[in-house]
């Protein structure tokens, strides 16, 4: 809503500099405009309207729009300056867009980092893209196997690579208001890693967060606006966090599950219990399947953190629908949930819109 008011903000703001351009022109007689305005000038007025147009559309596509707003903004107090008797309170309209586009900036910037990290994460992936075959099943428990079967990954290019987006709802207390949340995530699966960049709503700003699981090690970075910095967490801690969540979120791309790093173990017909080590760590999840051979959720012991203390709390990750992705039958809606004492926290809501298998060209 904030965001359609800014846009609708921006429009009226351009839309206004069309008054140079019927002065310079003799189009009206009643232009409150008390200096003549030259018809080359006139254009540059014109141009304005439209920059501050694409401007407004882009926010209302959620565009990133600083480059467009930098040249609207120079351009318009250009125009203001050459009319400041007339024209001079245009300048504090100019101010506010141009506060407004910093911010889009540093959001850019932010995911720029990124996705230039996320890019060194994808292409370091060479690895052949064998096919899953039948015979590559024949060891697993038979909840999992039938997971496999069921995602359509036999017969199919291992996953070495993924690159999803992702939307949904979060919030920080079970109190607390729900946030809009648009993610993008990429995944190197041969030596287990992800980066997780996501674009929060916060009333007429936003926070950026970034979480990483890379060589073993884990990080999160917390950016109100993108530049002052709300959490920096690492530690063993933040390992294993980011370790299960690698864990659970292979869903997403179930040939992982045939990882050398994941040890598979049958607990009953319904669920099997996932043991993943990597550079000298190990985290453990049960994964729950109904007779289809879904994965209906996930749950495992992990580190939660609360006002810079560390509990070990257990954690949900429910499955409410699929989707199929280039041929993968994957879950594409669910909810994160800590199960506490006090009562289950569904903090995070999410729905996978998009996934791109073995393209480590799309970062």
């Amino acid at each position: 809503m904030i965001r359609l008011v800014f846009a609708g903000f921006v429009f009226i703001h351009g839309l206004i500099h069309i008054l140079g351009c019927l002065k310079a022109f003799g189009i009206g007689n009643n232009i409150p405009l008390s200096k003549a305005v030259s018809k080359p000038a006139g254009l540059l007025w014109l141009l304005a309207v439209l920059l501050f147009l694409v401007v407004a559309i882009f926010v209302v596509l959620k565009r990133d729009w600083w480059y467009i707003g930098i040249a609207a903004v120079m351009l318009s107090q250009i125009l203001v300056v050459g009319a400041w008797s007339d024209a001079k309170f245009g300048t504090l309209a100019n101010v506010l867009i141009l506060l407004l586009l910093l911010m889009n900036f540093l959001k850019w910037d932010f995911r720029a980092s990124g996705r230039s990290e996320a890019g060194y994460l994808l292409h370091a992936a060479t690895s052949p893209a064998l096919l899953v075959e039948k015979v590559h099943l024949e060891k697993l428990p038979d909840p999992v196997k039938r997971w496999l079967e069921r995602s359509g990954v036999v017969g199919r290019p291992m996953i070495h690579t993924v690159r999803l987006k992702q939307k949904g709802q979060l919030r920080m207390e079970p109190d607390s208001k729900w946030m809009n949340v648009e993610a993008e995530q990429y995944f190197d699966v041969d030596s287990p890693g992800f980066s997780w960049l996501a674009n929060i709503e916060y009333g007429i700003t936003h926070i950026a967060g970034k979480d990483v699981f890379s060589d073993g090690s884990g990080k999160m970075i917390i950016k109100a606006a993108s530049v002052l910095q709300i959490a920096n967490a690492s530690g063993d801690e933040t390992d294993q966090g980011t370790m299960l969540r690698y864990l659970a979120e292979i869903q997403w791309f179930p040939a992982a599950a045939l990882s050398k790093n994941i040890h598979w173990s049958a607990i009953d017909s319904g669920s099997a219990l996932a043991t993943m080590s990597y550079m000298g760590k190990r985290v453990t999840g049960a994964f729950f399947f109904n007779e289809m051979g879904d994965v209906t959720s996930f749950q495992a012991l992990r580190y939660m953190e609360k006002k810079g203390r560390y509990s070990l709390e257990t954690w949900v990750v429910p499955v409410d629908e699929y989707r199929t992705f280039e041929g993968i039958r994957v879950p594409s809606k669910g909810r994160t949930i800590w199960k506490l004492n006090s009562g289950d926290f569904n903090w995070f809501n999410w729905e996978i819109t998009n996934i791109n298998y073995n393209r480590p060209d799309l970062f």
